[in-house]
C-alpha cells in the first residue's frame, strides 16, 4: 500500500469515525431523553440510573450501528472526498499523475472494510447478545418476571405458560396440548412449574413438568422411536421438544437480533407464523452489501463531478436520490410481505433500479 492509499485509507476511518460518534451519540441521546423514567422506576437513585443507561446503550449501540450502518459509510466516503476537494488535494493527485478513480480505490476499499464489519456486527455480534438486545428499558438487569409466548413445535404440540424467570429457566402454569396421535392420554398437561432441561439419558432437551396433575399415561413407543413424553418414577413428565425457554420468552422483534442462519433454521421447524416474512429478511441481508455498496457509489460522483461552489448542492442532490433509494427498498419490502411480488424479486429491484444510476454517475467521474 503506496502512501497515498494510507492517507486517503486514514482520512476514511477518521472521518467514519466521527459519522458514527455524531450519528449513533444522537441516536442515544434521542432515545434517553425520551426513556429516561423507565431506567427508575423503582426509585434506585442517580447511580443505578448510570450504570443501567450505561448498560442499555453500550449493548444497543451494536443495534443503532446495524441500522445506522449504510449511511454512515456514504457519509464517511462523501465527507473524505470533500475535505479532499476543499483543500485542493485532489489537485495535488492529478498533478501527480494520478487518476481520479486511482484516488478512489482506498477509500473504495475502506467502505468495503466497514461493510465487512456490518455483516460481522449482524451475524455473530447481534445474534450472541440477542437475549438482552431484547429487554425493555425498565428490564435491563434482567430482574423482571416474563410473560411468556405460545408456540407450536414440529410435532404441533401447543406450549404455553404464565410466568417466565431467567434464572432457572423456570415457566409457572405451564401447560401443553399434544395432538391424539401422539398416544398421550390425557392430551392435555398442566403442571404448576417446568424447567428447561438436557435429558441426562439421551442428551435431548426439553421440559421437565413438576408434579403434572394429573399424572399421564403413554403408549409405548416402537423401537427406534424417538418418545414425546417420559413419565419419571418420581412422579415428574419430561416432554422432548425443540421449543426452547429463549423461544418462550422472545419478543417480536426478535428477527432483528438473530442471525440469518438461524432464520434458515427457524423456516425448517415449520413453527414460524409467518415464513413469508422471514424470507424477506433472508433475502434482504444477502443483498444488503450490495445495496451498501451502491449508496457509496452514487455518493461520490456528485462530490467529484461539480466544481467547489456547487459542491453543497451536489450533496444535497446525493441525499435526495440516497432518499429515494431507501423508500424503493421499503416499498419493495412492503410488496413482498403483503404477496404482491416475491421475496426474491423485492430484494433485487433496488439493485436494478439504482445499479445502472450507480454505474452512469461513476463512469462521468473525470481522470
Amino acid at each position: 500500500m503506496r502512501i497515498m492509499d494510507r492517507y486517503l485509507f486514514a482520512n476514511f476511518v477518521i472521518a467514519y469515525a466521527i459519522c458514527f460518534s455524531s450519528m449513533v451519540g444522537l441516536y442515544v441521546v434521542i432515545d434517553l431523553f425520551s426513556n429516561a423514567d423507565e431506567f427508575i422506576e423503582d426509585h434506585a437513585g442517580t447511580i443505578a440510573f448510570v450504570r443501567r443507561a450505561t448498560k442499555y446503550y453500550v449493548l444497543h449501540s451494536f443495534e443503532y450501528y446495524n441500522r445506522l450502518s449504510p449511511i454512515i459509510t456514504q457519509i464517511a466516503a462523501m465527507v473524505t472526498l470533500a475535505a479532499l476537494h476543499r483543500h485542493n488535494e485532489i489537485v495535488a493527485l492529478l498533478a501527480a499523475g494520478v487518476p481520479t478513480k486511482r484516488a478512489l480505490v482506498p477509500i473504495i476499499f475502506g467502505a468495503g472494510c466497514m461493510i465487512g464489519f456490518g455483516v460481522i456486527n449482524r451475524e455473530l455480534i447481534l445474534p450472541r447478545y440477542s437475549e438482552p438486545l431484547q429487554r425493555l428499558h425498565e428490564d435491563i438487569e434482567a430482574n423482571r418476571d416474563l410473560l411468556p409466548t405460545s408456540h407450536f413445535d414440529r410435532d404441533h404440540v401447543l406450549i404455553r405458560g404464565e410466568t417466565a424467570h431467567r434464572e432457572d429457566k423456570r415457566i409457572e402454569k405451564f401447560n401443553v396440548t399434544l395432538p391424539l396421535e401422539l398416544g398421550v392420554h390425557p392430551p392435555e398437561l398442566r403442571s404448576s412449574v417446568a424447567y428447561w432441561r438436557q435429558d441426562e439419558k439421551t442428551g435431548r432437551w426439553g421440559w421437565l413438568l413438576i408434579k403434572p396433575d394429573p399424572l399421564p399415561t403413554v403408549k409405548k413407543t416402537a423401537e427406534g422411536e424417538e418418545e414425546k413424553v417420559r413419565i419419571l418414577p418420581d412422579g415428574n413428565a419430561f416432554l422432548f421438544t425443540d421449543i426452547s425457554f429463549g423461544d418462550m420468552i422472545r419478543r417480536r422483534n426478535w428477527m432483528g437480533f438473530a442471525g440469518t442462519w438461524e432464520l434458515l433454521a427457524e423456516l425448517q421447524r415449520g413453527e414460524i407464523k409467518d415464513p413469508r416474512k422471514v424470507r424477506i429478511i433472508i433475502h434482504n441481508r444477502l443483498m444488503q452489501p450490495i445495496l451498501n455498496l451502491l449508496l457509496v457509489l452514487i455518493g461520490i460522483p456528485f462530490v467529484l463531478q461539480w466544481e467547489r461552489k456547487n459542491i453543497y448542492r451536489s450533496i444535497f442532490v446525493s441525499m435526495i436520490i440516497s432518499a429515494l433509494f431507501f423508500v424503493i427498498d421499503a416499498c419493495s419490502g412492503y410488496f413482498a410481505s403483503h404477496g404482491y411480488i416475491d421475496p426474491l424479486s423485492a430484494a433485487w429491484i433496488p439493485v436494478f433500479l439504482f445499479g445502472p444510476v450507480a454505474l452512469g454517475l461513476f463512469t462521468r467521474i473525470g481522470t
